[in-house]
């Protein structure tokens, strides 16, 4: 939206915004007011959007926006910093949709996306604008981040529409992470873990099943996460989380990125640990 101080009122809606030039860079849609008047706190469409919207309602009897087909999140400092990163901007892809455009191509869960079509990803809401206002059937290069290198994975857009390991070891005690540099309990998951937390069959790795107070992971992890990755390495057991968390299987002083699957979607998150 265009943020103004023009006043509008009820009943202005779908009325021109007009700059100091009598150009028309604006249609009225919207006010924040606790009196139901103008109190210099107006909103509107731009008229660019306005236009794209307009062609395709006649063209199309329709608005059609464009589809990536991926759920993303935004970055924080932790995580920018796990990935090799200087600044805050871009978003990590969490899901990719089953028949959706980007399943179609070189995604992987865990990708940072610096830019879409040579522009800049500043944020998940960015990413949304930018998608939806690129021409269907287009083809577009991707820019991101996996395994700490960069690389380009390019893709068609769509329309949008209204490990386990051979290996045997020796079982690991379950109390044998009670205590860890992550300050959460972890536990194997069985079938009472997957019916009480809704875990799907397909998710394997190890159970949160307790989270320290004021520890590393307090207010990030929690009762019920499942934990599939740590430093983007697969956690299918226990004891891959024992070696996960092993001093020395990380870089010293660099902050952990865990991979977790929550009520059935996927999260990213850096804790600093002390191992």
């Amino acid at each position: 939206f265009i943020q103004t101080d023009a006043a509008i009122n009820r009943g202005n809606s779908g009325g021109p915004l007009f700059n100091l030039n009598g150009e028309v860079i604006g249609v009225n849609t919207a006010i924040i007011s606790p009196t139901g008047g103008s109190v210099g706190l107006g909103f509107s469409i731009p008229a660019n959007l306005v236009k794209q919207v307009s062609s395709q309602i006649l063209e199309y009897g329709k608005p059609r926006r464009g589809w990536f087909g991926v759920n993303v999140q935004g970055i924080d400092a932790g995580l920018a910093d796990a990935y090799g990163l200087q600044d805050e901007k871009g978003v990590i892809v969490t899901n990719i949709e089953e028949g959706g455009p980007a399943a179609e191509a070189d995604f992987e869960v865990g990708d940072l996306l610096l830019t879409f079509d040579g522009k800049m990803i500043e944020n998940v809401r960015g990413l949304t604008r930018i998608v939806a206002e690129t021409e269907i059937g287009k083809r577009v290069a991707v820019d991101l981040i996996r395994d700490r290198k960069r690389r380009t994975v390019r893709f068609e857009v769509g329309e949008l529409a209204s490990n386990n390991e051979s290996e045997t070891r020796e079982p690991l005690p379950e109390n044998a992470l009670a205590q860890n540099p992550l300050g959460a309990e972890l536990k194997s998951i069985d079938d009472d873990a997957r019916r009480r937390y809704g875990i799907a069959r397909s998710v394997e790795g190890v159970l949160v099943n307790s989270v320290a107070a004021n520890g590393p992971s307090f207010g990030k992890l929690r009762k019920g996460d499942v934990i599939i990755e740590m430093g983007f390495e697969r956690i299918a057991s226990l004891q891959d989380a024992y070696e996960a968390l092993e001093p020395g299987n990380a870089p010293a002083g660099a902050p952990l990125l865990v991979r977790v699957s929550r009520a059935g979607q996927t999260m990213f998150f850096t804790i600093d640990t002390e191992r």
